[in-house]
């Protein structure tokens, strides 16, 4: 718990840092991979408007000196809305497991903190707009972006080019 609290202020130190630029990672810095502990990345976009969208998952984990990330895509049929939920019913589109390479590592924390940085530079939004988030297994990690900030799907999908998951570019 201590080294994951630790990995994470360094991260949060060399993000915010304004002489690190967010594309240098040195080696170390993939360091939380290799704890016991599972890094959550959602996205939900808005194209039924205030009730949501299509949402995508992103599970990354460590087993056995190994580092996964576990992809689900749904995709929101907007003329279809779960009356409990008041949301709109999700379709699965994608669903794959994969091991990550140490590029791919690298580009998952470029992009946690390209949403710090827009986490800074965030405008409240009233009803809907895109949503993005990190988390981990214990919550000691919580980041969540609610905007309609273009540099937000840009960000979210050059992370899934660098992890070779096609997606179609989204408005």
């Amino acid at each position: 718990m201590k080294m994951l609290i630790f990995s994470l202020s360094l991260l949060f130190f060399f993000c915010c840092s304004k002489n690190q630029e967010y594309n240098d990672l040195d080696e170390g810095d993939s360091v939380f991979f290799g704890l016991n502990d599972t890094i959550y990345l959602k996205t939900e976009f808005s194209e039924c408007g205030e009730w949501g969208g299509s949402q995508e998952f992103m599970k990354i984990y460590s087993n056995e000196n190994h580092s996964f990330l576990d992809y689900k895509k749904t995709k929101a049929d907007c003329n279809k809305i779960d009356k409990k939920r008041g949301y709109p019913l999700q379709n699965k589109e994608f669903d794959k497991i994969f091991k990550l390479n140490d590029k791919e590592k690298k580009s998952i924390l470029r992009y946690i903190q390209r949403l710090i940085k827009s986490k800074s530079n965030e405008k409240l939004m009233a009803n809907f707009g895109n949503f993005f988030s990190v988390t981990n297994s214990d919550s000691t990690l919580l980041i969540k972006v609610f905007d309609n900030n273009e540099y937000n799907i840009e960000s979210y999908n050059m992370l899934l080019k660098d992890l070779g998951i096609t997606s179609k570019k989204r408005d």
